[in-house]
């Protein structure tokens, strides 16, 4: 067997066991048969039965997260990690082939296909996502109003009030406001499902003005269906994929390094099943890389401006598309310019100012983070040489965010005289953002996946599998689990202990996994960059 069909045989094999597992994974979000789970519990030992149980209840939003089959989950997941882990590496050995591409990409649309009509798992973002658009089809400001907002109404909170471990904010109520909640009452009884799904119904929107327009068309377009902003999510993930492709192929790599992204299982969960955005500022940032690398760097900054407006910590990768030099100062100012305009209809519509759009970042700075790492070592560091008895997250978000300062800043003064080091730089800065922010979690991460199939670094790889343990944190039997320190923060430690050991080893593990094929007519790219 010659070594590229024994790489498409790999692909071929591993396809069908990831879809089988995305198969699995589907039905278990709605929940396996009651006949099944049944006879499962009849031969099972009586210390399964709680983890039986669990596989009937699949992850509907009005289900109690301990009842959620989390475990069965993680399992799915890790196996799904596994399958990419192994392929991956084997097309990484041997040269590209035209059939063992499109199995590839073949077998990532069936990966999406099957997940897009499931229930999504531990997560309520679209159903927000959809609420805030409605909102705004139906004209009124997504960020005046909270979903809680009827209930703070008819309670006449109008001071911040914490109600069953939620606080909400509380306001005055005047008779605009009374004429609007009105409004948002009708759409609320239209669509009574979506709003009662929403787990974050106490803070105001935290998004970006362009990801408001976004939900509002894909609320249009979709007529509020679940699975219609999904599909819209999954069709820009599928439009990253054919970036990435253009993006090897420029570079010179093997175009199978792409398996990285489009088999990842966070990718997988995160868009077709979960239906975050992320998927939408990810393609505009990557097509406005493309751009810089074909130095058209004017339309890389409108491009960067929808990303930015989409998820504005893209906007931490103006400096791969322009120097701070006179010859760009342009662009600086048109990205800002752009940016402005974007915030400004919001602002003026319906007198809301800027204090709205600022509620839900500042709501959202006591939201529970999921894994914060060194934002949670920072926290911890300020509080024993600060004042013990407070808590100190705001301290540490202005130490966070003066280290990604000068990272910014170095990195903004770091020549990229090649495409390489191009994209090398715009790696470290999203690393640098992501490694700093005060939760990371799953769907974060794919903001980092993209470069993985240029720099297959096995330290993000594996990362990819551990940091999936953060899911844990939605059940109370294993968030609880004693421990010395409590199993949460020995989870922080296990996760990004083990990240940053590995980091220091990757130079090693990458010369021990790389094991390029000759060079040929056929194929002259490196398996790897260096």
């Amino acid at each position: 067997m010659s070594r590229n069909s024994g790489a498409l045989a790999a692909t071929l094999g591993g396809g069908v066991i990831a879809a089988l597992l995305c198969g699995l994974l589907g039905r278990l979000a709605t929940g396996l048969p009651p006949a099944l789970v049944e006879s499962w519990l009849t031969s099972a030992p009586a210390p399964l039965h709680p983890f039986i149980e669990e596989l009937g209840n699949g992850f509907s939003p009005d289900r109690n997260p301990d009842d959620m089959p989390t475990a069965a989950f993680l399992a799915i997941q890790i196996a799904l990690w596994g399958v990419m882990w192994f392929t991956g590496w084997q097309v990484l050995r041997q040269p590209d082939s035209r059939g063992g591409l499109l199995a590839i990409l073949g077998f990532a649309l069936l990966f999406r296909i099957l997940l897009l009509p499931t229930t999504p798992i531990h997560s309520s973002a679209a159903f927000r996502y959809l609420w805030d658009g409605a909102a705004t089809a139906h004209g009124i400001n997504p960020y005046l109003y909270e979903p809680a907002v009827f209930m703070m109404r008819d309670r006449d909170i109008e001071k911040p009030t914490e109600i069953e471990g939620r606080i909400y904010r509380g306001r005055t109520w005047s008779a605009f406001d009374q004429e609007r909640i009105d409004r948002l009452s009708a759409l609320r009884d239209q669509h009574p499902g979506l709003h009662d799904a929403i787990t974050d119904a106490n803070l105001p929107s935290s998004h970006p003005p362009l990801a408001q327009a976004f939900f509002a068309l894909a609320s249009l377009l979709s007529s509020s269906s679940l699975t219609g902003i999904k599909t819209i999510v999954v069709v820009f993930d599928l439009g990253v994929i054919v970036l990435l492709l253009r993006l090897l192929r420029r570079l010179r790599l093997r175009r199978g390094g792409v398996i990285f992204y489009a088999w990842s299982p966070i990718v997988l969960v995160s868009f077709a099943n979960a239906g975050h955005w992320e998927s939408v500022p990810l393609f505009f940032f990557l097509w406005a890389l493309t751009l810089a690398m074909r130095r058209k760097p004017w339309a890389g900054t409108v491009i960067l401006a929808l990303a930015g407006g989409n998820q504005t910590g893209w906007l931490a990768q103006a400096p791969v598309l322009f120097r701070p030099s006179w010859r760009h100062l342009g662009n600086w100012a048109v990205l800002t310019l752009l940016i402005a305009v974007a915030f400004l209809p919001f602002i003026w519509w319906q007198n809301a100012g800027w204090a709205p759009i600022g509620n839900g970042l500042r709501w959202l700075e006591s939201a529970e983070p999921s894994l914060p790492g060194v934002f949670l070592a920072l926290q911890t560091g300020c509080g024993a040489i600060v004042s013990p008895a407070n808590d100190n997250r705001l301290l540490a978000l202005i130490v966070c965010g003066f280290l990604f300062l000068c990272f910014f800043v170095w990195n903004l003064l770091r020549p990229a005289p090649d495409h390489h080091r191009l994209l090398s730089k715009s790696f470290a800065l999203a690393a640098g953002l992501f490694i700093l922010s005060p939760g990371a979690s799953p769907w974060q991460l794919v903001w980092i996946i993209p470069f993985l199939c240029v720099f297959p670094k096995p330290s993000w790889i594996i990362l990819m599998l551990t940091i999936q343990a953060s899911f844990l944190q939605f059940h109370t039997d294993y968030a609880d689990f004693t421990s010395p320190a409590g199993f949460i923060p020995w989870l922080h430690l296990a996760v990004w202990g083990s990240f940053f050991l590995l980091c220091l080893l990757d130079p090693l593990l990458l010369r021990l996994l790389d094991r390029p094929a000759s060079a040929s007519g056929q194929d002259s790219s490196p398996a790897l960059p260096s």
